[in-house]
């Protein structure tokens, strides 16, 4: 890690990583927020929501 005059504590190199893993968060919180409306199921099997929620949660 370098701490140069911008006082920055994480790699250059990283940042990509760090801004990728937060939109693949951000998507996977879309997704379970998105599917909370829809509902896990009904009598007869897995409703509209089920999927995206597993999904998310994974």
């Amino acid at each position: 890690m370098s701490n140069d005059a911008t006082g920055s504590s994480v790699p250059s190199g990283r940042w990509p990583l760090l801004i990728g893993q937060a939109v693949i968060a951000l998507i996977g919180l879309y997704a379970l927020l998105g599917s909370l409306k829809l509902g896990l199921g009904s009598a007869l099997g897995p409703g509209a929501g089920f999927s995206p929620r597993y999904l998310a949660y994974s």
